[in-house]
């Protein structure tokens, strides 16, 4: 399963940005709020590697931002992983730390391969429905011309489908990255680990957002945390059902002996030319007639939300 330390910071990155754009706060304004949030959760959190990560990493883009420095993924993850072995140098033969970093490259460099291929499979597919006369998925396979006009219910229909194959994609790439180090570190593979993944998503992101509502609006409200009590432990009792459910199923996780190491790098390093020779494939950007994209909304700080 994907970790989520780094989903949690995420989250409140992505409040703190969600105000700043609420009440127009300039791009400084925000990446210093940005940098005071992430500072006060590492202090008060435990110092694990994924947190640190993290933390890190968006410290280095508010600091991008507030310097008016061009984004770099590469160099901000470089940095963090310096300044975590600068700290605790033996992190770096721990199993956390080259989760946490090979799985992060691997959805950075590999997943947009890996929606490539997923996107290239659903325009076949998609193609031989509208070979069936099927309008609607008629539009899904081929995106509208500039002089015509699509319906804002196909434009989400769209937009669901597209989000649904990044977090397919997100998911696999971090399956195919973790799979030889979980084998290396703990001795066993988990077949259905993306499966899993992608399954846990929105129950694990939805017991994380009632949470973080819940101790918030508790404080300065009891009715209100009480209220969202009940959401969050319907989250809750789903993810531990779904937990119960995947793991019971057969050949689910198969023991298996200790790779090598060598193996372990021939693997990673295969997946890393996959991900240089593989392109993304991208579709025109379509756009309903009544508003600009949710994407457009937060454009601005895209960066920090990826």
């Amino acid at each position: 399963f994907l970790a989520v330390s780094g989903l949690h910071l995420g989250l409140l990155v992505f409040a703190v940005l969600f105000v700043a754009r609420l009440f127009g706060w300039r791009a400084t304004t925000a990446a210093g709020a940005t940098i005071i949030t992430v500072v006060s959760y590492m202090i008060l959190t435990e110092p694990r590697v994924p947190i640190m990560r993290a933390g890190i990493m968006t410290l280095a883009w508010a600091t991008a931002v507030l310097s008016r420095r061009p984004p770099s993924h590469l160099n901000w993850l470089s940095a963090a992983a310096i300044i975590i072995l600068i700290i605790n140098p033996a992190d770096l033969y721990t199993a956390g730390f080259q989760l946490s970093f090979v799985n992060l490259l691997g959805v950075l460099y590999l997943a947009p391969a890996v929606f490539g291929i997923l996107l290239a499979v659903s325009g076949r597919l998609f193609n031989r429905l509208r070979e069936m006369r099927r309008p609607p998925l008629q539009h899904l396979a081929e995106p509208p011309t500039a002089d015509q006009v699509e319906p804002v219910w196909q434009w989400l229909l769209r937009y669901v489908a597209r989000r649904v194959l990044h977090l397919a994609a997100v998911c696999l790439a971090a399956w195919l990255v973790s799979l030889p180090l979980v084998a290396y570190h703990f001795g066993y593979l988990c077949w259905l680990g993306w499966l899993n993944s992608f399954v846990m998503s929105v129950p694990v992101f939805f017991v994380v957002v009632f949470g973080f509502a819940k101790l918030v609006l508790g404080a300065a409200s009891p009715t209100l945390g009480i209220l969202l009590a009940t959401p969050l432990d319907a989250s809750s009792r789903l993810l531990g059902w779904l937990v119960q459910y995947l793991a019971g199923w057969r050949w689910a996780v198969v023991t298996v002996s200790p790779l090598p190491a060598w193996r372990v790098v021939a693997y990673l390093v295969s997946l890393a030319l996959l991900a240089g020779l593989v392109r993304p494939q991208t579709s025109p950007a379509v756009r309903p007639q009544t508003g600009p994209s949710p994407r457009t909304r937060f454009g601005r700080f895209a960066p920090a939300l990826r």
